[in-house]
């Protein structure tokens, strides 16, 4: 469907921004081209990161955990914050007008932090809710991450290595981190149930036909 220009790039030179998504809008006429970028707490000027023509759209992630917003050791202090820091955000990005808008990434570790793949998910569950809810409220596309299917982690909370399943997890990442399996049967059937619905927007509508877009290809450069 689309190309990143890379995974989470900071300090953009825009010229370098231009000239590469122009290459591949020329390589790859019908497909879409995006930046990747996290959103504001990465970019100097979000409208500008995007402002080429050969960009067809604009990209956030949301990383809460990542951040040191929310402590899953301490989620009853802290997911009340993360809950408000990820709909500022979330309200932040979508006020972009400019160009369609993805909140490409976002994801919270099980609960109590528990690499097992049988680890609790209420908490998460709960923060997915509120995410997926509050971007559709904005007609934002939203992107979970990430999908761990089958796979199962070879040593939990160790960092890939040759040979272990892929779960989503970046391999110089704890392995089953934000993973979501075939059988997270409760966070799937959350994820189904927003992925059904349409968007709210009717721009997100032109570019994409349900809320929740489930992958994106990244060309890293």
């Amino acid at each position: 469907m689309s190309w990143e220009l890379a995974n989470e790039p900071r300090r953009l030179d825009l010229s370098w921004v231009n000239r590469t998504a122009c290459l591949l809008k020329e390589l790859a006429p019908r497909q879409l081209v995006t930046t990747g970028v996290e959103g504001k707490i990465s970019s100097n000027n979000f409208s500008n990161d995007h402002a080429s023509p050969c960009i067809d759209y604009a990209t956030f992630h949301l990383w809460v955990q990542n951040w040191n917003i929310f402590d899953p050791h301490n989620a009853s202090a802290t997911l009340p914050l993360a809950i408000d820091y990820a709909k500022n955000y979330i309200d932040f990005h979508a006020a972009y007008k400019d160009k369609p808008i993805v909140l490409e990434e976002f994801g919270i570790s099980r609960d109590n932090g528990n690499y097992m793949p049988t680890g609790p998910v209420a908490v998460r569950n709960q923060y997915y809710q509120v995410v997926l809810n509050h971007s559709r409220s904005h007609g934002v596309p939203t992107n979970f991450w990430a999908y761990g299917g089958e796979g199962r982690p070879r040593i939990p909370a160790a960092n890939w290595s040759q040979g272990d399943a892929f779960i989503g997890d970046p391999p110089h990442e704890p392995q089953g981190w934000y993973s979501v399996y075939n059988d997270d049967r409760s966070t799937l059937n959350l994820i189904k149930e927003f992925a059904t619905m349409e968007s709210t927007s009717s721009a997100n509508k032109l570019l994409f036909p349900i809320s929740i877009c489930l992958f994106t290809t990244a060309l890293l450069i």
